[in-house]
């Protein structure tokens, strides 16, 4: 019996951050806003999130990376599973 290798793809922290803030409901204006950074910009990493995730859009892109494990879901707010820390966002440890 052959097990099935699932492959994660590789984010960077600033794709990871703004992944988690995507999926707690942030639109890219107010993700741009928190962390400084252009709207355009928020909008270029969510779109290099979604094809790394192979995704069709947002939700398939937060979907898939909650059933990946790269975003876990506590207390009603998504939290990435990398050490991201803001005021929204706990960070949690590598496993």
């Amino acid at each position: 019996m052959h097990q099935a290798v699932q492959i994660l793809p590789s984010l960077t922290h600033r794709e990871a951050e703004i992944l988690a803030m995507i999926a707690n409901g942030l639109s890219s204006k107010e993700a741009a806003i928190h962390i400084g950074i252009a709207p355009r910009t928020v909008e270029r990493h969510i779109e290099n999130v979604r094809m790394k995730m192979r995704a069709r859009n947002r939700v398939q892109m937060v979907t898939r990376a909650v059933g990946q494990g790269m975003l876990t879901v506590a207390r009603g707010q998504a939290a990435p599973a990398c050490a991201v820390q803001t005021e929204m966002f706990l960070p949690l440890p590598h496993a």
